[in-house]
């Protein structure tokens, strides 16, 4: 983390700022994180006092820092988008109960289609056995019935001996 001076430092410049608003507040966060909105509230809500107290003290590191502000504009505020900060989710227990629930049953329905799956699988295999046991050999049904089919496929489709039909 940061140093006690450092702190000090970027929250002064983040009070003295032009900085207005959602803006400001979301610097604050980022410093401070979350765990300190109401300090952050108070900061806010006496920025102009703080801001007056740190500019009437003639401490020479608070003047020489308003004196680079003045003379200095600050760039980093014009132009800078601010940092993308990770997304949090805020959820009551029921939330998390009923989020809970639903994983359970999704892991629940992937098991079942899994054992739908293995049960067909078996169900095929059992016809293979099936097959096997009652004299039919399936490799050699299977090679029979892609031969048939390349036969049919190099037969023309129309035959020339067939006759026409002439309705007079």
């Amino acid at each position: 983390g940061l140093s006690w001076k450092q702190l000090h430092t970027k929250l002064f410049d983040i009070l003295v700022s032009d900085i207005e608003g959602a803006a400001i507040e979301n610097e604050m966060v980022e410093l401070l994180g979350l765990d300190h909105l109401e300090f952050i509230q108070q900061l806010l809500t006496n920025r102009c006092v703080i801001v007056d107290t740190l500019l009437n003290d003639t401490s020479s590191t608070v003047q020489s820092k308003l004196k680079q502000k003045q003379v200095l504009p600050s760039k980093q505020h014009q132009h800078v988008a601010p940092p993308i900060a990770s997304q949090v989710t805020v959820q009551s227990k029921e939330e998390k109960e009923l989020q809970k629930q639903k994983r359970k049953d999704e892991k629940k329905e992937e098991k079942i289609r899994v054992r739908m799956e293995k049960e067909l699988q078996g169900s095929q295999d059992d016809h293979v056995t099936y097959l096997k046991s009652h004299g039919f050999d399936p490799e050699l049904l299977r090679m029979e019935r892609e031969m048939a089919l390349e036969d049919a496929s190099k037969r023309p489709i129309f035959s020339s001996g067939a006759t026409r039909i002439v309705d007079p």
